[in-house]
């Protein structure tokens, strides 16, 4: 009896918020929110995914009446600005961080040997790009930014203590072709910059930073504060210049 109250006491509390009827659904909507004219889908829970067969996948739509994926957000009209939002607030005015979002992949349901991600799973990513009017659902990716594993994950039993190495990979488009690896953050913190990193032979760096291709000092007029470590190009000696604990030096062949 108690959870048949619960039920009608939902059920009420729903229906002043402007949802449809049930006999106005179709068949696979279990819950629509209405604009105030009642006429446009502006959040809604659907039982199946656009053109996925698995039901009750429960894929949430705001702003859209096709949800595609687990939570579609989308503008108004095409070229409004679609934000998410995400703050972490304490009435007590203590410290817990700000908000944010967790990417995680799993081989496995939790309690599954062997579930944790493995050598090159992407374990995260965020894309940035548009639609094609023309291919409905067709997604164009310009550029974003991928976490992989960059080996097998594994936990240490029972102290728990965790090995996680992973690739964060910067991504854009030139003026032809898709998104391709420009940055690179390696596990140990190398950095490396250049368009030929693949997971499969990712490149050695043993360096902080290393740079597969050209590197250009721009020209400067007037020097920087001398820190030792500084390196700069001087245009007025055409030369450049290097800070060091005895002052400033002119990089020679010799």
């Amino acid at each position: 009896m108690n959870g048949l109250k619960k039920t009608f006491a939902i059920a009420a509390a729903v229906s002043m918020v402007g949802l449809s009827s049930v006999g106005a659904m179709a068949a696979n909507e279990k819950l629509i929110v209405k604009d105030s004219g009642g006429t446009n889908n502006i959040f809604i829970v659907r039982s199946d995914g656009t053109g996925l067969t698995a039901p009750d996948s429960g894929f949430v739509g705001v702003g859209t009446a096709s949800p595609g994926s687990a939570l579609h957000v989308s503008g108004a009209t095409k070229g409004n600005a679609s934000q998410v939002k995400v703050f972490s607030t304490d009435a007590t005015g203590a410290n817990i961080g700000g908000g944010g979002f967790f990417l995680g992949h799993n081989n496995g349901p939790a309690g599954t040997p062997n579930n944790l991600p493995k050598l090159n799973d992407r374990v995260g990513y965020l894309n940035v790009g548009t639609i094609d009017d023309l291919q409905p659902g067709v997604n164009l990716f310009a550029g974003g930014f991928v976490f992989s594993a960059a080996a097998n994950w594994t936990i240490d039993r029972p102290s728990n203590a965790s090995h996680f190495p992973t690739y964060l990979q910067l991504r854009t488009a030139g003026t032809s072709g898709s998104a391709q690896n420009r940055l690179v953050i390696y596990p140990n913190g190398g950095v490396y910059v250049g368009a030929n990193f693949t997971l499969a032979t990712p490149p050695t760096v043993t360096q902080k930073l290393e740079v597969d291709g050209g590197t250009r000092l721009i020209p400067q007029t007037v020097a920087p504060t001398c820190t030792v470590g500084t390196i700069y190009f001087d245009s007025v000696a055409d030369a450049i210049m290097v800070c060091t604990g005895a002052g400033l030096k002119t990089v020679t062949a010799n």
